[in-house]
């Protein structure tokens, strides 16, 4: 007696599960390389936003500080004068410490992408 079975339908389906197991690690190596592609271009996009909104606020200040030199070379020191001095005072500080705590972000960032 002999007993035979037609095996040729699993191996036609053992090679598309093993097709589609490499289909599927290339599909997470693809991944993890646009992760890694992707990850230094989101931090230029943020630093360059950081850069743009920072700008904007140093660009007010030096605004500020025109204003306190008219004021200053139009005569004596007035309390608008005072005032205008102790405005660009506290203008001054808010992107001066924006500046420095991103460019430290920045610093730190791109040494742990190292």
């Amino acid at each position: 007696m002999v007993i035979s079975q037609d095996v040729t339908e699993l191996k036609r389906t053992q090679g598309e599960v093993v097709a589609a197991q490499r289909m599927a690690a290339v599909g997470t190596l693809a991944a993890g390389i646009a992760h890694e592609i992707d990850t230094p271009i989101q931090f230029v996009s943020h630093s360059t936003q950081f850069l743009r909104e920072a700008t904007a606020d140093v660009f007010r200040v030096v605004e500020a500080s025109q204003s306190v030199r008219q004021l200053v070379d139009a005569g004596p020191k007035t309390p608008e004068l005072e005032a205008a001095l102790h405005k660009v005072d506290q203008a001054e500080a808010k992107p001066i410490c924006r500046i420095y705590i991103g460019a430290c972000r920045a610093h730190s960032t791109r040494a742990s992408m190292a």
